[in-house]
């Protein structure tokens, strides 16, 4: 078992130093290890490796027996989508490399049980993914790599401070000394800000759009899924939820996950990029569950069950958004649009929370644990769960519109995978809750959301142009940013004349 373990963090490295990464199937037979220990080792397997840093633990509990077959599930389906997509291997290799190194930073931090390991495995993912990342040319947009690295930088440095003073004041680097230590409300508004970037709440996701749009399905998918997951995993674990004095910061992220639930709905409908649109949803789910993590921090004595509902939600959207990136490239090259199109529906449709499907059982997984005094909460999910599938419309909408001339593919193409990654987001609902049953309580949020689009698009093709401005990706954080240079750049070009006719001889002397 423990050379499983350990095989499970070297395979990409040992790829990359011997050079066969430049090889086709160096990803996804990279990920073949972390999806045999997902299966094969228990959930209570924990080693020491005192060599390493100040004493590394790596192993599985609760929470990483779930969210590791879902990360090597991701790594494994987007490896195979670049397998078959991509051009010469010249070209496809620096790609591979840095896929490599961020999915041993992804693995690694899923498997830490210990402060510093999960730092780590967190930045080593952070700084490899932009890697992942392409800038277009010819776009007049921001260089979506660069945009991704300056968040993610300053991400990683405020994670960093609220680790060393959370570290400090448990007095040890283990998960099991800080799920019993106290943590102060500066420490938690640190890890707030700092896991808040990589899960996109409303303010610090200016990167999402960005970086979901440009680059290839593959390195999407793995963010959307995998990376966006390693900072829920990073609250899941940090976060004092079991510990009462926090529900001030509880009240502060309730209030700000359920605005983001509604805030990346309304700028995702103002997009036009199928892939923006996905950012723009996971802005909103992610959201979603920032806000019950907000009542955890409330409601202490509820936070196992709400912990629960959170993991569940939070594999079946990886596993769905990691799948729509993937169906959706398929769809947009014209490669088997038919399937394509029919899989990017049902993976709709789970993401609104349609009964019979995974995301029916996280959305009533996620509701369950909240008590009278809160019940108010459920009904704006109920809400959420409308707008959510009014933005998975204009998705559609927006694929149909960015579809290419049809091309040949092979049958076990993206959208293969897609079909692999929906079965076992189903799966993994079901082991967690049994069937649901179809009520209106759970279908009327998806019957109302689908009367408005249609009747919207029943509009005239000019007023819907009128009404459907497009702000730039990243929104409102965007424009402050651009105000900003521009304002410092009036600044600067004052200051300057103003020194050079100071000391231009004789000019005050003039008149």
């Amino acid at each position: 078992m423990n050379l499983l373990l350990t095989l499970t963090l070297t395979a990409p490295l040992l790829l990359i130093l011997s050079g066969l990464y430049r090889k086709r199937w160096s990803a996804p037979i990279a990920a073949v290890p972390a999806l045999l220990t997902a299966a094969l080792i228990p959930a209570d397997h924990v080693i020491a490796l005192d060599w390493f840093l100040l004493g590394a633990q790596l192993g599985t509990d609760e929470l990483s027996a779930w969210m590791l077959p879902a990360s090597a599930l991701l790594w494994a389906g987007a490896g195979l989508h670049h397998a078959w997509r991509s051009g010469s291997p010249a070209q496809a290799a620096p790609f591979r490399l840095f896929f490599l190194l961020a999915m041993t930073g992804n693995l690694l931090l899923v498997l830490a049980q210990d402060v510093m390991t999960f730092y780590v495995g967190y930045s080593i993912m952070g700084l490899s993914a932009y890697g992942l990342v392409h800038d277009r040319p010819s776009s007049s947009a921001p260089p979506a790599a660069s945009t991704y690295l300056r968040w993610t930088i300053a991400g990683e440095l405020l994670l960093f401070s609220g680790l060393v003073s959370l570290a400090y004041q448990a007095g040890s680097t283990g998960f099991s000394t800080l799920a019993i230590g106290q943590a102060d409300t500066i420490t938690v508004l640190l890890l707030l800000a700092g896991l808040g970037i990589k899960i996109g709440l409303p303010g610090l996701h200016a990167w999402m759009p960005w970086t979901y749009a440009a680059g290839q399905a593959a390195g999407s998918a793995v963010f959307s899924g995998a990376m966006v997951n390693a900072g829920l995993i990073g609250l899941l674990r940090f976060l004092p939820l079991q510990q009462p004095g926090h529900a001030e910061v509880g009240q502060l992220l309730l209030a700000w996950g359920l605005l983001g639930a509604f805030y990346g709905v309304l700028f995702g409908l103002l997009q036009r990029t199928p892939r923006a649109i996905l950012a723009y949803s996971s802005v909103s789910q992610m959201s979603s569950m920032a806000a019950m993590l907000g009542f955890a921090l409330i409601e202490p004595e509820l936070a196992p069950a709400i912990i629960a509902a959170i993991t569940v939600y939070a594999v079946h959207h990886g596993l769905s958004k990691g799948a729509l990136f993937l169906a959706q490239d398929d769809y947009r090259a014209g490669a088997r649009p038919r399937l394509s199109f029919a899989i990017l529906v049902l993976l709709s449709l789970m993401l609104a929370g349609a009964p019979y499907t995974s995301g029916a059982i996280a959305k009533t997984l996620i509701k369950t644990p909240l008590t009278d005094e809160y019940a108010w909460i459920g009904s704006v999910l109920l809400f959420a769960s409308t707008a959510t599938t009014l933005l998975m419309l204009r998705f559609l909408f927006a694929v149909r519109a960015s579809r290419r001339q049809q091309t040949p593919a092979p049958l076990a193409s993206g959208a293969g995978v897609a079909i692999v990654l929906l079965v076992c987001a189903h799966l993994a609902a079901y082991t967690m809750y049994p069937l649901p049953t179809l009520s209106l309580h759970a279908i009327w949020p998806v019957i109302l959301a689908l009367l408005l689009g249609f009747a919207f698009m029943r509009l005239p093709a000019a007023t819907r142009a009128q009404n459907q401005p497009e702000p730039p990706m990243g929104d409102l954080p965007t424009l402050m940013a651009r105000w900003l240079i521009r304002r410092r750049w009036i600044v600067w070009l004052h200051s300057t004349l103003a020194a050079e006719h100071e000391t231009e001889p004789g000019k005050h002397h003039e008149g």
